[in-house]
């Protein structure tokens, strides 16, 4: 019998129509994220020390998140859960303070998510961020990591009203292989957090892991951070950070010293002259450069553990 001369069985050519009618629809951004992607099941992982700073963002997440996606939450306390949805997908997950990367890790471990998440509990998460991660990986399968914008507008006082006054949004580097933790979201391979970091640097160890994967910036992804609420935290802020960098160099100095593989970034960071190109680098101001030097002094000298 005669197809009308197209070739192929008719079969063929329903699902030719019908795929030709449908992927304009199912890409397009008002296409329901549910249908669009039902196999990517997220698993958001906060790790805490401060209730009301989680409380806020678990607001912003309340009602965002899939039926079959999960919030996980490591803390040393009792988060109140009270009125976020859906109440079924949240677990909390007492963790001492031992630092971010051993409480994420303990949420890693039973993850049920075919992706992570990864937030800190100073952001607010912006209204589109769980369906623009949902959407960038179902578009981009072989993509590996995504990440998203950060936006510093935040504050809390006159010291915070007056940092929130100039707000600026950071953006991460898909090329140079480079993201923060508190907007981060990865396919679920195994890859766990370095726990020998208990202060800071632990998301830059974390990222040098998928150096060789498929990266892809989601501009859409946005979180808002918040600002130290002081001086005194300011300070502490950045000198933890000249913790962080001391324990990195001297770690992964060890490492390349006992003939132990690196990545090419690792290399490049823990053989890095002085922690002021890193600070000037950043444009930090001469407040932010000796707390971070400060910190950094400190874990040479005073602080200064074994390299396990």
């Amino acid at each position: 019998m005669s197809n009308g001369g197209w070739g192929g069985s008719p079969n063929t050519h329903y699902c030719l129509l019908i795929t030709n009618h449908w992927l304009p629809i199912l890409h397009s951004p008002a296409f329901p994220c549910t249908i669009l992607a039902m196999d990517i099941r997220f698993s958001v992982i906060v790790p805490s020390i401060r209730p009301h700073a989680l409380r806020r963002l678990l607001l912003s997440l309340s009602g965002k998140l899939d039926d079959c996606d999960e919030l996980l939450v490591a803390s040393d306390f009792p988060p109140d859960f009270r009125g976020i949805e859906p109440a079924d997908g949240i677990k909390h997950i007492p963790a001492v303070r031992s630092g971010p990367a051993a409480a994420r890790n303990a949420c890693i471990g039973i993850a049920r998510g075919t992706h992570f998440i990864f937030l800190d509990d100073d952001t607010v998460a912006a209204p589109e961020l769980i369906k623009a991660y949902r959407r960038a990986f179902f578009n981009r399968p072989e993509a590996c990591v995504a990440a998203g914008p950060v936006s510093f507008m935040l504050g809390h006082g006159s010291w915070g009203r007056y940092f929130a006054s100039q707000p600026f949004t950071w953006k991460p580097s898909v090329a140079d292989r480079s993201a923060s933790t508190c907007n981060l979201a990865v396919r679920n391979e195994g890859v766990l957090f370095d726990e020998r970091f208990s202060f800071a640097f632990e998301d830059v160890a974390f990222c040098t892991r998928f150096s060789d994967r498929e990266w892809i910036f989601v501009k859409d992804a946005e979180v808002f951070h918040e600002y130290p609420r002081n001086l005194p935290a300011f300070c502490l802020k950045y000198f933890r950070y000249g913790r962080g960098l001391a324990d990195f160099r001297r770690i992964y100095t060890s490492e390349g010293k006992k003939g132990i593989a690196l990545p090419d970034t690792l290399r490049a960071y823990a053989s890095s002259a002085a922690p002021a190109d890193f600070v000037r680098f950043t444009g930090l101001e001469i407040m932010k450069y000796w707390a971070y030097y400060l910190g950094y002094v400190s874990g040479k000298v005073i602080y200064r553990r074994p390299v396990k």
